[in-house]
């Protein structure tokens, strides 16, 4: 058998031979490659070198196929096929898709934003299956690792260049959030009486003080926190059965007001507006991805809508 070292022969001729043998006609095929008349004779002799077969056999009625020819063609036209497919950007059809798309948030960022989002998607790809995840993990090491698609988050990455790229969800004020007859539900928070509460904190990555904290620290203040909680779900329930305060994003709290007996209240004038800034995040090794790329663009129509 005739040994052939890919590294010494031109893989470029494939495409060369591959419309010869549809044509069988240099002139032809010069035209269909871009290339001038001369050159394609040229790369025809090395293709004719390369398989030691004339390839094409002249006949009175014009070229024909060798046999060799004959038995190469089909999966020459496989092979370039398959090169096409694995160099152009593959297609996404969102009617046709069944592929999995995997959310990380936390429990009510879950719910602030995925409902409208998974509506949205599920008219124009029903096959699409939405798997939501949450918990304490770090929401950025899950992306470097592949195993969640996006991540929602009001937390920014420890470190700046970690391969991520995010698109931001909404900016939200901070409130406070105390059951409706709680001693102060009818006066004003003031910093005060604010210090004198029973505080609880959603803990959800375990980070050092939050924004608020280092506020009160600047102040020469300290808040008297009671409860750390790991999501603001169950921070609702212990809310709505004690006299222990919570301060929580405008779009959280929005959420659970409507779902349990409690109330809002601003934040004493000393400490400032408070905002939170929401962000999906995905990682650059599905930035092209089309399905990840569809899903982005959804999102945007999603906000423009609200």
């Amino acid at each position: 058998m005739h040994k052939v070292n890919l590294k010494n022969n031109d893989l470029n001729l494939l495409v060369v031979l591959l419309d010869l043998l549809k044509t069988k006609k240099i002139t032809q095929s010069s035209i269909n490659l871009g290339m001038s008349q001369s050159a394609t004779s040229r790369a025809f002799g090395r293709l004719k070198d390369t398989f030691q077969d004339p390839l094409l056999i002249r006949t009175p009625k014009g070229y024909k196929l060798s046999i060799k020819a004959e038995s190469i063609y089909p999966e020459l036209q496989n092979i370039i096929s398959n090169i096409h497919n694995i160099i152009e950007e593959p297609e996404f059809d969102p009617k046709t898709t069944n592929e999995v798309i995997r959310f990380f948030g936390v429990d009510l960022e879950i719910i602030s934003y995925l409902p409208r989002l998974f509506s949205q998607i599920q008219k124009k790809a029903p096959g699409l299956q939405l798997s939501v995840f949450t918990g304490t993990q770090d929401h950025f090491s899950l992306l470097k690792s592949g195993d969640v698609d996006f991540s929602m988050s009001g937390m920014q990455p420890k470190v700046s260049d970690e391969g991520l790229h995010r698109a931001l969800l909404s900016k939200e004020g901070a409130i406070c959030v105390m059951r409706k007859n709680h001693p102060l539900a009818n006066q004003n928070l003031t910093l005060k009486k604010y210090l004198l509460c029973h505080h609880g904190i959603i803990n959800l990555t375990g980070r050092g003080l939050g924004a608020i904290d280092k506020k009160l620290k600047q102040l020469g203040h300290k808040r008297n926190i009671s409860i750390r909680l790991p999501n603001f779900t169950s921070a609702a329930y212990f809310c709505e059965t004690s006299d222990v305060i919570f301060l929580m994003p405008n779009n959280i709290a929005n959420q659970i007001v409507k779902r349990h007996k409690l109330i809002t209240k601003p934040l004493p004038k000393e400490l400032g507006t408070r905002q939170s800034q929401f962000y999906i995040y995905w990682h650059k090794n599905n930035h092209s991805n089309p399905l990840s790329v569809w899903i982005r663009n959804e999102i945007k129509a999603a906000l423009r809508e609200t």
